[in-house]
């Protein structure tokens, strides 16, 4: 763009948030960090471990709290590929069908709505409309609360042997 002479450096440099940079490559760094320690693995099977005593849709409501909060704070990749092996442990386990929990992770995963480093949308929004962490959070909760609300309620209706 520069060669063709649409913007030229002095405005790179004005329009350039090194803030949003940051968030990006730490939020990558930190994600690189908890699939190769397996520190997501240890937590996902004790939070396994707690939570099977109590029936399928603690199971379920856990999974899915645990993928969001995954979400938030990696990428819905990275937290899918933590929390997909847990839902397939617990549901061998369990001797149930995991197709409500797999369909769990992959909307828990896009309930990125607490954070800014989430979703790359959050992201970009985050520095040219001068909101903090905060905000995000404030908006988020309400709307993550509502959201897997409602996709708990739907997984058990469409899904009925859960509450086996």
């Amino acid at each position: 763009m520069v060669g063709l002479k649409f913007i030229n450096l002095q405005d790179i440099k004005r329009e350039l948030d090194l803030n949003l940079i940051l968030l990006l490559v730490f939020s990558l760094v930190i994600g690189e960090a908890i699939i190769n320690t397996d520190t997501g693995s240890l937590v996902a099977r004790q939070m396994g471990n707690l939570l099977q005593p109590y029936g399928t849709v603690p199971v379920l409501v856990g999974v899915l709290l645990f993928t969001t909060l995954l979400s938030s704070f990696i990428t819905n990749v990275g937290a899918i590929s933590i929390a997909f092996p847990l839902a397939y442990a617990i549901s061998n386990e369990l001797k149930i069908d995991g197709t409500p929990l797999y369909l769990g992770i992959a909307y828990a995963a896009s309930a990125a709505f607490l954070t800014p480093i989430g979703y790359q949308t959050n992201l970009i929004v985050y520095g040219p409309g001068g909101y903090n962490f905060r905000d995000f959070f404030k908006v988020g909760l309400p709307t993550t609360i509502i959201y897997l609300s409602t996709v708990t309620i739907a997984l058990v209706l469409m899904f009925p042997e859960i509450l086996n």
